[in-house]
Formats: C-alpha cells, structure tokens, sequence
C-alpha cells in the first residue's frame, strides 16, 4: 500500500505520480495510487500537477485519471495553466459595513468559496480594525474572470462596495506560488 503523507513534498508527489501514470492502461491501479497521492496535495499544488501531466506522454485515459483524481478539468492544458495570472483585487467599502452585509454576506462567501474550489481565488477577506474595505487574491487565465466575479457579487451590487481596483498581481514569494514549467 502507498502511503503519502500531508506533509510529503512536491518533488517526491512528481515523483509518485509520474510513477503511477506509466501503468499500461491499468486505470484501476493507477486511480487508486492517484486518490492517495493527491489527498497529500494542497489545493494550490494541484493546478501544477495539472501542467506537469500536461508536458508527459500520457494517453487520454491516463490524463483524465490524472486530472480525475486531483478533482480538476482534463481540457486544461499545460499552455493554460501557464497562461494564468495573478490579479489582486482591493474594494472600499461604505463607513458602516459591518450593519449592512448581514443579508448578503451568505452569498457574498458562497460565491467567492465557489472560486477557492476551482482555484481561480487563492485568499481573501476584510481588512482588520476598521474594517473599511477587502483583499481578494485572484489566479486565474484573464481578468475578465476576475470582473464576472465582481459582476455576479451582491456587496458591489448592492452598494456595500464603494471601490473596486483590480490590479496585476507580481507574486515572487510565497508557499503557494504557482510556477509554469
């Protein structure tokens, strides 16, 4: 049995599912290696895995246990996740926030704990005392993304939200840094 462990490191998950791909058409085999590998990996690992399936020589059946496993789409390509960006997001809100947001905060997380699952929001929440405004850090292909999300959330559509800056985001540190190959 393979046991991966949550704090086994990057090289050494590349390693074990490389190893586990190059089952000949055992996708049985290759699934049940992959489910314990990948519940070793963080949310944020996972779209380099992705990319690293991308640049193997693996037949479709094996990319889409590959991607299958990890919970993400086979239609991403090693070329899309490369083409992804970080974008932060600054709001301001209205002086008195914090009475206001109460029937729309439910949606305002559901909507933004939707994007953290398909790995398009990496953190985000309110600036502390005084809360006057909010930081969302976006991973994704183009900030229109970025601008359906803003779109779609009730605290801009309902005027809790007095500012919105979306800017390109240069990340140079940090553990979940998304790297291309």
């Amino acid at each position: 049995m393979v046991m991966v462990s949550s704090g086994a490191t990057s090289s050494t998950i590349r390693t074990l599912v490389t190893a586990a791909v190059k089952f000949p058409k055992s996708e049985t085999k290759a699934t049940s290696i992959l489910r314990i590998i990948t519940s070793a990996v963080t949310r944020h690992e996972k779209d380099s895995l992705v990319a690293d399936f991308g640049r193997h020589k693996l037949h479709e059946g094996q990319k889409m246990i590959c991607c299958r496993s990890l919970g993400t789409s086979a239609a991403m390509t090693a070329e899309e996740h490369t083409s992804r960006q970080y974008f932060a997001v600054v709001y301001d809100y209205v002086p008195d926030i914090l009475e206001r947001r109460g029937q729309y905060r439910a949606e305002h997380l559901a909507l933004a704990n939707q994007l953290v699952d398909e790995g398009k929001v990496l953190l985000g929440g309110a600036w502390g005392s005084p809360v006057d405004g909010a930081l969302l850090i976006f991973y994704v292909h183009n900030i229109k993304e970025v601008q359906r999300f803003i779109d779609k959330d009730p605290y801009v559509r309902n005027g809790l939200v007095t500012k919105v800056d979306i800017r390109p985001y240069a990340v140079a540190v940090g553990s979940g840094l998304q790297q291309g190959p």
